[in-house]
Formats: C-alpha cells, sequence, structure tokens
C-alpha cells in the first residue's frame, strides 16, 4: 500500500510538470511515518537528523504544492498552525474531534447509521438550497480531551 501511494503521488506530481525531487520524496516519506496531522515545523523536527539539508523553507512549500495537487488535505485547527493529512480516498472519510486545550486530534470514522443518514440528509438540503453540488465536506468538533477534563477537574 504504501509503495503504491509513493507511486501515485509521484505520478501526481509529474502528471503537472513537477520534479521527484529527494527533497519531496523525503518530505512525503514523514507522512508515512508520522500519521496524524503534523504541522510544517514537525516534520522540519522529524527530518532534521535524518536529512538536515532540507530546510523550513523547503518544507513549507512543498506542503503547500502537494495540498494544490490533492496530494495532502491542509487543516486549521484553531492552534495557530496548518496541520496536514495525506489525501486518502474517499473510502476513508473522517471527521476531526480537536482538543482546545492540548489540540490533539481524535480522527471520527466510526460513524453511526444515524449520523451518515442525517449528514446525507443536510447534505442534501444544502444543495437544493443553494443550487449547489457538494462534493465532500469537513465537520470539526472543538471541546476538551479526557486528558485536559481531568487535569482540569485535578486542579479544582
Amino acid at each position: 500500500m504504501r509503495r503504491k501511494r509513493i507511486r501515485n503521488w509521484e505520478n501526481r506530481l509529474r502528471e503537472e510538470g513537477y520534479k521527484i525531487t529527494s527533497p519531496r520524496k523525503t518530505i512525503l516519506s514523514v507522512f508515512e511515518q508520522l500519521g496524524g496531522h503534523p504541522n510544517a515545523r514537525e516534520v522540519f523536527n522529524d527530518l532534521s537528523l535524518r536529512s538536515p539539508d532540507i530546510g523550513l523553507t523547503t518544507i513549507y512549500r512543498t506542503l503547500e504544492l502537494c495540498v494544490r495537487l490533492g496530494i495532502l488535505k491542509k487543516y486549521d485547527f484553531g492552534d495557530g498552525h496548518s496541520r496536514y493529512e495525506i489525501a486518502n480516498e474517499k473510502t476513508d472519510h473522517h471527521h476531526h474531534i480537536i482538543c482546545e486545550k492540548c489540540s490533539k486530534v481524535i480522527e471520527y470514522r466510526d460513524f453511526l447509521d444515524e449520523e451518515t443518514m442525517l449528514i446525507k440528509k443536510i447534505q442534501n438540503k444544502l444543495e437544493r438550497k443553494y443550487h449547489f453540488k457538494i462534493k465532500q465536506h469537513a465537520l470539526d468538533f472543538y471541546g476538551l480531551c479526557k486528558e485536559c477534563i481531568d487535569e482540569k477537574q485535578g486542579s479544582e
């Protein structure tokens, strides 16, 4: 799966006329290893020992290029940093639950039938109301994770 995904990324870059450079390959490999939703600084920190020649500017440029090409998705979870994740097939649809205190991000995938039906109902109503064809959506929930709630209660 990993090799196929990397080949797909490389093909996407070539299709758009971009070279497959060593820094681009290395930066994209971080997403296979780290998973989650790293920001540019976290990618830089991960690469600093393995590839100290890759600077933060190169990382930012590569991340933005990959977002434009649909290789990565970019998110703003309100912590002051753009965060990125691999743009997967439609079968990997998920939402996010974000802790406002520690910035922990939980990917929510295990939708109940009622939740799926409700989202489809909302999407259909919006499409009719605004004469708009919705191709995708993002739904993020903000609050406090269990650890931050426990920490808060312990300090009271």
